[in-house]
């Protein structure tokens, strides 16, 4: 692979190599931008062409364009993720360093959650190795994963590095949205911003990928422009859950609240215990936490939905256009203001669930309020 493997982000790829024929490359990239869009890849491929040791130039449109040979030991090595002086930081790492933590003080330990990039992550997989010299002696590409997860405290270790980093060292940043990030650690880094893909992108590549209409239809709407989730999507068999939760939210009453809560709950630990069973390093409390988030996305998107059409936008705009017919009967019961209402009250509980908050009474409280919109005109 090279870097022109990376397809739809042709803003995000001149800026790199402006810098590269600039022959000045910064010490910091903060490459930003929802999730499987690229970000990732171009930062791997980015590194190769650093670190390569058979840096190719060509010309295109009149201009040069740099690549790595893709051939050599160096490209190799970063290829497979074995280079000594390519190192990827990811907060599962933290397992690694603290296999066990305490269970709020009672004295049983369990396996750490790892839902933050935490402090010693930083110190131990990037602060020191930064220190020691290049194996090859073409400097040294550190890439983070989620650093939108990162707390003060972690962006302050990380500050160590970032603001006095050895000659050649390059730290690239990869955050899904800027939020909680520290002023000093964006004043540090140069931003490279990686746009959602289109949908026909996505359509054909899950078209490729095995996926068929309707469902490769509708991941490509909801998958919000990323690649790697709508192909992540496709692969986990929600798509009937999806049916089955647009369905019930088309005819809800007061008395599904109770109910409809109990079916995330379930398929939350449906979800959770199945990816132990598949060996999956995902700790249980992200799993459900992943699983909860599909399903607010749903249900947001069912009354996003309702709002295009009270808007009087054409059902293929919409993103569950495959339940069409759901959605014109609830367009029917449903206004504007009801249904924006309701977006907002959706917004509410994807907040609490990130704050984990328990998830039974996020979801009951939710599908209850939105029972009561149901079957209320709001006055404005």
């Amino acid at each position: 692979m090279s870097i022109v493997s990376v397809i739809g982000q042709d803003q995000a790829l001149d800026r790199l190599q402006q810098a590269l024929r600039s022959q000045r490359v910064p010490h910091g990239y903060i490459f930003h931008g929802p999730a499987g869009v690229g970000k990732e890849l171009c930062a791997r491929e980015f590194a190769k062409i650093l670190l390569c040791a058979n840096r190719q130039k060509r010309q295109r449109d009149g201009q040069d364009v740099f690549d790595c040979c893709d051939s050599c030991d160096s490209c190799r090595a970063v290829q497979a993720d074995v280079h000594p002086d390519y190192t990827i930081v990811y907060r599962e790492q933290i397992r690694e360093l603290r296999p066990e933590q305490n269970d709020n003080g009672s004295g049983r330990t369990k396996a750490h959650k790892a839902t933050a990039l935490a402090i010693d992550v930083i110190r131990e997989k990037l602060n020191k190795p930064a220190q020691l010299t290049s194996a090859y002696g073409r400097g040294k590409v550190f890439v983070v994963r989620e650093i939108h997860l990162a707390n003060v405290h972690a962006q302050n270790a990380l500050l160590k590095t970032l603001e006095e980093p050895p000659d050649g060292t390059v730290l690239i940043l990869l955050a899904d949205r800027l939020e909680g990030l520290l002023p000093t650690v964006l004043s540090r880094s140069q931003m490279v911003m990686f746009a959602p893909l289109g949908r026909d992108f996505l359509l054909e590549r899950l078209t490729q990928s095995g996926c068929k209409q309707p469902q490769s239809g509708f991941w490509s709407r909801f998958a919000d422009g990323s690649l790697g989730r709508a192909l992540w999507l496709a692969e986990q068999d929600w798509y009937q859950a999806k049916i089955a939760l647009v369905e019930r939210l088309a005819r809800l009453t007061d008395q599904d609240a109770v109910e409809l809560a109990e079916l995330c709950i379930d398929l939350a630990k449906s979800y959770s215990a199945q990816a132990r069973k598949q060996g999956s390093a995902v700790s249980d409390t992200v799993a459900k936490q992943r699983m909860y988030g599909f399903l607010l996305a749903v249900v947001s998107n069912f009354y996003r939905d309702l709002m295009l059409s009270a808007s009087g936008a054409a059902p293929a705009e919409w993103i569950n256009s495959d339940q069409e017919s759901a959605l014109k009967q609830a367009a029917k019961a449903l206004s504007l203001l009801q249904a924006s209402r309701a977006v907002a009250l959706v917004g509410r509980a994807e907040y609490l669930i990130s704050k984990n908050v328990n998830a039974n009474l996020v979801f009951e409280d939710l599908f209850g309020d939105l029972a009561v919109i149901s079957c209320k005109t709001l006055v404005a």
